[in-house]
């Protein structure tokens, strides 16, 4: 059966499109033809990965040779499109649920009687190499232990972060709360109970040797932030420069949890 005129999907001609096999975890231009393509998280037995589906002009998908393994990670994969190091081809940002509970039998029941702990997610960047292949970029921070060896810890965030431009260069740009870590040291900057992430994209077309940079603005120290409200980074006041906004929250003995909506000024960024 043809589809009517009014219709805002035509497919083109009178064969339906296939069905496609996996979830969609994210939109975006990967060939930069002017269409939407999908990218597509697959499982077939041992096998998790995520494909590119090409969309030509007839509205058709086309598996494409892009393919990303993802490992022996069962969850569910959140993906967004942006260009982190300037050269104007589409990279992937892929964030995930950090899993707590190992399979085995009997940490699956004890996790049934234990405080469940919060929800933390972690995110890697794979840059496009051009040549039909994605290079893996994990979001760490790095310190130098006792023998002068560089150490990467990846960062844990309390909720998805976003994909910003957070300097006005047209690059990407990622903001993130970072999760309280087991076992740190809260007063240390890098384990701050609410330190806020920021990680500039920056131009090398190499992607080999790429690297996110720490963004050159200074933050503020939020309190305690509420999960489940993902930043916001966008322009309020219409000055042509965006404001962040957040949600924090603070014990009351009289009434509990207090929220209240927090914007930063992106000009000083001061908590207004």
């Amino acid at each position: 059966m043809r589809i009517s005129q009014c219709s805002i999907v035509n497919i083109g001609d009178d064969k339906p499109i296939d069905p496609l096999n996996g979830r969609i975890c994210g939109i975006g231009d990967m060939n930069k033809d002017g269409n939407t393509d999908l990218i597509v998280q697959q499982r077939t037995g041992s096998q998790n990965k995520l494909v590119v589906y090409l969309q030509s002009e007839g509205a058709e998908f086309r598996n494409g040779t892009q393919h990303i393994d993802l490992g022996k990670d069962g969850n569910d994969v959140f993906c967004n499109v942006g260009d982190f190091n300037g050269d104007s081809c589409p990279d992937l940002f892929i964030v995930s649920k950090i899993d707590d509970t190992s399979a085995s039998f009997v940490n699956k029941i004890a996790s049934v009687f234990s405080p469940r702990p919060p929800t933390r997610y972690q995110a890697k960047v794979y840059l496009n190499g051009r040549n039909d292949n994605f290079v893996e970029l994990p979001l760490c921070f790095k310190t130098t232990d006792s023998s002068k060896s560089d150490i990467c810890t990846p960062y844990q965030f309390i909720d998805h972060p976003s994909l910003v431009d957070i300097n006005g260069d047209g690059i990407t740009d990622i903001i993130g709360f970072q999760a309280i870590m087991e076992n740190s040291d809260k007063n240390a900057a890098t384990n701050s109970e609410s330190s806020f992430v920021c990680l500039a994209g920056n131009f090398q077309e190499d992607v080999h040797g790429f690297d996110l940079k720490i963004c050159k603005q200074n933050f503020p120290v939020p309190r305690q932030v509420f999960t489940g409200f993902t930043p916001i980074f966008t322009d309020l006041d219409r000055d042509l420069s965006a404001e962040l906004i957040f949600v924090d929250q603070e014990e009351n003995n009289s009434s509990g949890q207090k929220k209240r909506l927090v914007v930063w000024k992106y000009k000083e960024f001061t908590d207004r």
